[in-house]
């Protein structure tokens, strides 16, 4: 019930209801938007006029956030920056800690970074500096901590869907006014693969919006396939001419399937979850029915949506459907140089 609430309350902000419930609910959000953009100003105001004062550190700050309602795909973006642009740097990174599948998949990846979850994320900042002294802290979702001083702000803008429609939430999915976006040092604009003529309009938006921040354009590459089951790397043309159902609960299932089709896999089915969706063992039951009922070679999530499965669950898929996670990593399209440039100045500084 819950997650059938959360679903029909994002569609409404993402104008996909039309019904006369949905558009008496629009009218009650947008005057909810009203009193939260009111709320946005007064700690704006209040930070500006230095009532409210953000903590400095000693490390270097980068964060790592954006200006909608998830989906823009920043956990890859920060293992990308900590892999190939601070390599060489101590790193810490300090999470929000509401999303412990990202949090895992960070880990995952990354078993050598220290890495802090909490809410007060100055708190966190503080015990970082005092347990490894980093070159370097990545905030994960901070570009609306104003309590925690930064060097650099990255905001994640999705591709294909980048201020939803317009509205601060919850009429919308913005979290902050468009205008806001001139606080930020680099857009990370995401999917841009799977962009059509949007790209062009979004960049030019952005730089009127923010004329000096630097645009990166970035897609997420798939690299190969993982075999839970048997701890195996696959080839992604394995499942080419497979009969394939895969699920998903991330932000934007539509990249996914966009990926899926690029791999050049036709789809059975993809069942799609809400983002952070907590798998139960009766949603597997679920799966591996409609697998059957499709007669799939095989099944295939994301690496996010497996940090969320426990390997009780997994051993339920029986042994005639192979289970694949699809490894991805960010790829820069464009940018790159300039933005080695300008981070590798703010590590070395």
């Amino acid at each position: 019930m819950k997650e059938k609430l959360k679903r029909y309350l994002l569609d409404i902000a993402q104008d996909k209801k039309k019904d006369v419930l949905s558009y008496l609910l629009k009218v009650l959000l947008t005057l909810l938007s009203y009193i939260y953009w009111l709320g946005i100003k007064i700690i704006v105001f209040l930070y500006r006029k230095g009532i409210l004062r953000s903590y400095k550190t000693q490390s270097k700050i980068v964060s790592v956030g954006n200006i909608t309602l998830g989906g823009t795909g920043k956990t890859p973006i920060e293992i990308y920056l900590i892999r190939n642009i601070f390599s060489n740097n101590k790193v810490c990174l300090l999470a929000s800690g509401y999303s412990e599948d990202e949090l895992n998949l960070i880990q995952f990846n990354l078993p050598s970074v220290k890495l802090l979850s909490g809410k007060d994320r100055v708190k966190l900042t503080k015990e970082a500096e005092r347990l490894i002294n980093p070159d370097v802290i990545i905030i994960d979702d901070g570009f609306q901590h104003w309590r925690l001083m930064r060097d650099i702000d990255i905001v994640v803008i999705d591709a294909l869907n980048p201020f939803g429609n317009n509205h601060l939430i919850p009429r919308g999915i913005l979290r902050e006014p468009l205008s806001h976006l001139k606080r930020a040092d680099i857009f990370f604009i995401s999917k841009v693969d799977a962009a059509t003529g949007n790209l062009t309009n979004l960049k030019e938006r952005l730089k009127k919006l923010n004329p000096k921040a630097l645009i990166i354009e970035c897609r997420y590459q798939p690299l190969y396939l993982y075999e839970v089951k048997e701890d195996n790397k696959i080839e992604l043309d394995r499942i080419k001419n497979k009969k394939v159902l895969a699920f998903c609960g991330i932000g934007s299932p539509l990249y996914f399937r966009y990926t899926l089709a690029k791999m050049g896999i036709k789809l059975d089915l993809l069942i799609e979850f809400m983002d952070h969706y907590q798998y139960k063992r009766p949603d597997i039951e679920e799966i591996i029915k409609k697998a059957k009922r499709y007669n799939s070679d095989c099944i295939v999530t994301t690496e996010k949506d497996w940090m969320r499965l426990n390997s009780e669950v997994i051993q339920m898929i029986p042994s005639e459907i192979k289970f694949y996670v699809l490894k991805i990593e960010v790829e820069i399209t464009k940018g790159k140089e300039r933005l080695i440039e300008y981070l590798s100045n703010l590590s070395c500084g």
